[in-house]
């Protein structure tokens, strides 16, 4: 199969974007298990357009030997910074390992054995953590709402129940 046939294959956006919207109708009642949904379903998406945006990158450039394929390990069990001959790599151990890359970038760990390698891998990986670090601002701002959201109703369960409450911490005693 063609590498850009396999590419707009594994772009299953059009896919998701609907499940997203609908969880953000859902999201208008205020239930807290769809705002974390919706906040997992966003992380995953940030992640897969990234890691998709990457093989692209990494497809679009002359030599595969140039890009961050050159440093997948998989099944090449010499040295990974030895230059191949052909690009033998399956198209889903080349996403498994973009997707692995994006998520170790956007974590913040960047504790990987895949790194980029050109300037135009270089400067995706600059913004892969700029707006890693916008998205998980974002994603501790809804938590933190979800948390303040979630305060008064344990409160008033415990102010209706604050006698059982009581026994029960007596009992734990």
């Amino acid at each position: 199969m063609n590498p850009w046939a396999k590419i707009f294959a594994s772009i299953r956006v059009f896919y998701v974007v609907p499940l997203i919207k609908g969880v953000s109708l859902l999201k208008q009642k205020s239930s807290l298990l769809v705002k974390i949904v919706h906040l997992l379903l966003l992380y995953i998406l940030f992640a897969h357009v990234s890691a998709c945006f990457l093989i692209y990158m990494a497809f679009n450039e002359k030599d595969f030997n140039d890009t961050f394929l050159r440093r997948i390990p998989a099944p090449e069990y010499s040295f990974i910074n030895t230059p191949r001959e052909s690009f033998d790599i399956s198209f889903e151990t080349v996403y498994i390992h973009a997707l692995y890359w994006v998520y170790s970038t956007i974590s913040k760990t960047g504790a990987t054995d895949i790194t980029v390698i050109n300037p135009h891998e270089k400067l995706f990986a600059i913004a892969e953590m700029i707006f890693g670090g916008l998205l998980y601002i974002y994603i501790f701002g809804n938590v933190i709402s979800i948390a303040e959201d979630l305060t008064p109703k344990v409160k008033n369960l415990l102010g209706k129940n604050k006698k059982i409450v009581m026994n029960m911490l007596k009992y734990l005693k």
